[in-house]
């Protein structure tokens, strides 16, 4: 081999391993869509797709609470239960996050990305069904 050759396999090599990145880092655009699960009395009651901004009031025989899906984080911004420590909880965008309204029984959490989907309370879900909104 002369040094022709040695150059030319060397750049191969360099394309194919650049290519390799691109290829194992590339989001798959069919993966789970993360979003803000609502649930009452263990029962899905809305899912709202964090990529889009949102408000929705969730009035139930337990009373009221108004969630707001802002910049990728969910919060609830307003309730009627005596204590209202569910509006004190803050905003959550990560799997680990939830927000309980205990007064409501609602739970509000994360789902849809892999290290997520199907846990919390209410039941197991491997993918999120719809998104609404």
């Amino acid at each position: 081999m002369n040094k022709k050759d040695l150059i030319l396999i060397t750049v191969l090599l360099a394309a194919a391993g650049i290519l390799a990145v691109f290829f194992f880092l590339k989001p798959d655009p069919s993966g789970p869509v993360r979003a803000a699960v609502a649930r009452v009395d263990g029962k899905i009651i809305g899912i709202w797709d964090l990529e889009t901004d949102h408000e929705e009031d969730i009035k139930t025989v337990y009373g009221y609470n108004h969630l707001s899906v802002r910049n990728g984080a969910v919060r609830i911004t307003e309730a009627d239960c005596p204590d209202s420590l569910c509006v004190y909880q803050g905003e959550i965008s990560e799997k680990d996050g939830i927000i309980v309204c205990l007064p409501h029984h609602l739970v509000v959490e994360i789902a849809g990305d892999e290290k997520n989907a199907g846990s919390g309370p209410g039941g197991s879900r491997d993918t999120i069904d719809a998104v609404t909104g």
